[in-house]
């Protein structure tokens, strides 16, 4: 897959809250060294990557990893699937058997519910 710069960030793609940044994810080092290596290598330049969700609150305990992928590009439907698809599989294989949910946010991806709590509680993990 070839990614093609486009237009600037979107409104998603905006610096993270104060209090979400000084927030420490609960991820073993493994499991951010699996995550921070499969963004550099599946993801184009200008991508984010952040943790949200359970394991964004030091107070909760297990949980899956639920990760919202930034990719400053536009991509095709099909192109979303192959990322998402080969994206998982790395890090399945890296994490065996932990439950692992992706949301994959571009340029044309409109404004919702999720997208503004990602805004809320997110932890950036990794900036390429």
């Amino acid at each position: 897959m070839r990614f093609a710069q486009t237009s600037p960030p979107s409104a998603p793609d905006r610096a993270l809250p104060p209090h979400a940044r000084a927030c420490q994810p609960r991820l073993t080092p493994a499991e951010r060294r699996a995550i921070e290596t499969t963004a550099a290598q599946l993801l184009p330049p200008g991508s984010r990557v952040l943790l949200f969700g359970s394991r964004t609150d030091p107070a909760r305990r297990g949980g899956d990893i639920d990760l919202c992928l930034h990719v400053p590009v536009r991509l095709s439907a099909s192109e979303r699937l192959d990322l998402a698809n080969r994206f998982w599989a790395r890090l399945v294989a890296h994490l065996d058997e932990q439950k692992i949910d992706l949301v994959i946010v571009t340029p044309e991806t409109p404004p919702s519910p999720l997208l503004r709590r990602i805004a809320e509680e997110g932890i950036e993990l990794c900036r390429l």
